[in-house]
């Protein structure tokens, strides 16, 4: 296993949480496009992150960058601003998904840097 990061784990975390808010919050329902929204949601932005625990590429943060964007419009193109639960999980999760990208995508930067500077 490649050396993990803080990120990765940070986002294993957000994706189990997303997968599992809908029976925490109980606005879980099958037929519900906001609950099949934080399940697929969930399974992606972990699934990602374990990928990256194991080899990681630049892609992959830019990927979570938009899962995490989309975690926090989904409310309003989905529809679900009237559940306030599923508004808030939705919001705050994606903040902390886009927030653990970019810090990501400036470790992999500056890492980059390093990398550059030192083959002069």
């Amino acid at each position: 296993m490649k050396s993990q990061h803080w990120q990765e784990t940070g986002n294993l975390i957000v994706g189990i949480w997303l997968f599992l808010s809908p029976w925490v919050f109980r606005f879980f329902h099958w037929v519900d496009m906001d609950t099949m929204n934080f399940l697929v949601m969930g399974v992606a932005i972990a699934a990602i992150a374990v990928l990256a625990m194991y080899m990681h590429a630049i892609w992959e943060d830019w990927v979570t960058l938009v899962l995490g964007a989309w975690m926090i419009v989904s409310p309003w193109v989905m529809g679900f601003t009237h559940n306030t639960v599923a508004f808030v999980d939705a919001v705050i999760a994606g903040l902390f998904v886009v927030g653990i990208a970019l810090s990501a995508t400036y470790r992999d930067t500056h890492h980059m840097d390093d990398e550059s500077a030192g083959a002069h």
